[in-house]
């Protein structure tokens, strides 16, 4: 310790002040004494960099050790900032964060009081040696780094932090068979191409991926999120791999409550056409209008499923089932109206044969009442023409009109309402006696159809709710 730095220890330590400002002042005065500070000026660290980054001195090809037979480790940390997308149709998964990488770069370290103590600096990335980390599972570029202008912090002793970030969109095989209440995994697979696992290699300071800055998905939950590091093994070498493995699980409210609870009710109320009347004439529509808003809820859902999935969703098989039960309903309905109005038809044919037969037996009944009154009425014209003739001395006289009709019509009036009496008599017995056997058959397999399909759906629809919730 200098004289200077003697004389202002003993001042601070016997120095006898009471007011506020001179305790201040004091302070102030001990710190100069023991700490004199330097400003770094823009020439301190033009000179740093000239120094260490100059071409002759640096190569940002050659791995930053001076002995090139040791190993480069690189510290590496993940933050996810949030989970962009996660496509079932597409099959991929965006994540967007940054990592942190962390090493010692031997030929960058100075001695800082030689720079009026610059200890930090900050090139550019392309001016030093950094890994080259490569995205292997991507959807685009694998480079996804090659224009980063992350920051870089090198400090005095050689210790570099980079901290590019970027979007990572990488390839992800979901399973889907458990859509909507479904949890997938997905992994980003960072690896150095550049460099071996005898010249540079991995550490995680951590398992876990960090969550400092992560603000949740709407649609997704992280569940969970791990570090590993595994080695790449391309035939002719190994190398340095980061694997960073998500656990997600869907939120399924928007999906039940838009898609899957509609397609029941609408599978529920398809059932309720055995409860609709024949007579109604709404059967058949009720029914076809149902199952065509089935099939429009089953195309909703196929439309956000991938095309080519491995694993089928139980959803779908669900909903085909319902769809192959509507389809037996409307067939159902079918042949319910059809054994309707086959008893129709043949009643139509049934009445019109009575009828026919009603008219040709009042044909028969007018031709023998007519032949019954038509004998009289001949004998009683002869006795009134010889009787005429008698009198008149066999002079013809003209012929009156005779038989008068008026006088036929009490008898056959008589007749005809006494055929009429019979006939309505006749037909309303045979009212009474006659069943419709058709309509009756409809009736008894609308409701064993009703019993039957109720039971198979709600049979498949605990099935599927209970195969749902147990994983």
């Amino acid at each position: 310790m200098t004289s200077e730095n003697l004389k202002g220890s003993y001042v601070c330590h016997n120095s006898r002040m009471t007011s506020k400002d001179s305790v201040f002042k004091l302070v102030l005065f001990c710190i100069s004494m023991f700490y004199k500070a330097r400003a770094q000026t823009y020439s301190d660290g033009l000179k740093l960099l000239n120094d260490k980054l100059s071409s002759v001195n640096y190569r940002s090809e050659l791995r930053p050790l001076l002995d090139q037979t040791r190993v480069i480790n690189v510290t590496v940390e993940f933050f996810l900032l949030s989970i962009v997308e996660l496509s079932d149709v597409a099959q991929s998964f965006t994540a967007n964060g940054f990592l942190t990488l962390h090493w010692t770069d031997e030929i960058l370290a100075w001695d800082f009081t030689r720079y009026n103590q610059t200890r930090v600096i900050h090139p550019l990335s392309e001016n030093i040696w950094i890994p080259k980390i490569l995205l292997m599972n991507t959807l685009n570029e694998r480079d996804i780094f090659a224009d980063n202008k992350a920051p870089l912090f090198i400090n005095s002793s050689g210790s570099v932090t980079w901290a590019p970030g970027s979007l990572f969109p990488t390839s992800c095989q979901l399973k889907m068979t458990k859509y909507p209440m479904d949890e997938q995994t997905c992994t980003i697979f960072l690896s150095a191409m550049t460099h071996s696992v005898k010249e540079l290699r991995f550490l995680v300071p951590s398992t876990k991926v960090r969550l400092d800055f992560y603000t949740r998905h709407g649609e997704w939950d992280l569940l969970s999120s791990s570090v590993t590091i595994a080695d790449l093994d391309t035939g002719v070498t190994s190398m340095s791999s980061v694997r960073l493995k998500f656990t997600l699980k869907r939120r399924p409210q928007f999906l039940f409550i838009n898609i899957l609870l509609p397609a029941v009710f609408l599978s529920f109320l398809n059932i309720m056409v055995f409860v609709i009347p024949v007579e109604s004439g709404e059967k058949i529509s009720y029914v076809i209008t149902v199952q065509m808003a089935l099939s429009v809820f089953l195309s909703m859902v196929s439309s956000m499923l991938p095309s080519s999935s491995l694993t089928m969703p139980t959803v779908i098989v669900y909903l085909f089932i319902l769809l192959i039960i509507s389809m037996l309903t409307v067939i159902d309905s079918i042949i319910t109206v059809h054994l309707y109005h086959l008893e129709t038809k043949e009643d139509l044919q049934q009445k019109t044969k009575e009828q026919f037969k009603r008219a040709a037996d009042k044909v028969v009944s007018i031709k023998k009442i007519m032949s019954a009154i038509s004998k009289p009425e001949v004998n009683d014209a002869s006795s009134v023409t010889t009787a005429t003739s008698t009198a008149t001395g066999g002079a013809s006289l003209p012929r009156p009109n005779y038989p008068d009709p008026a006088l036929l019509q009490p008898p056959l009036y008589a007749e005809e309402k006494e055929i009429n009496e019979l006939l309505a008599a006749f037909k309303s017995v045979s009212a009474i006696n006659h069943v419709n056997k058709y309509k009756v058959v409809g009736q008894h397999v609308d409701t064993v159809s009703l019993v039957v399909f109720l039971a198979v759906w709600v049979a498949v629809t605990i099935g599927f709710f209970i195969d749902m919730t147990v994983s």
